[in-house]
């Protein structure tokens, strides 16, 4: 789980692929619809 409390923009660095090959975002507030389901894949 990767969070950010604070109000200015955080970047963020995922592992490599050799601890996952997709990781999947749940919610992000960032986001004016509030998406709940997004994947990444390498």
């Amino acid at each position: 789980m990767l969070t950010n409390a604070g109000p200015e923009t955080v970047t963020f660095t995922l592992p490599g692929e050799q601890y996952g090959k997709t990781w999947q975002v749940a919610v992000d507030t960032a986001l004016a619809s509030h998406a709940t389901s997004r994947s990444a894949s390498w």
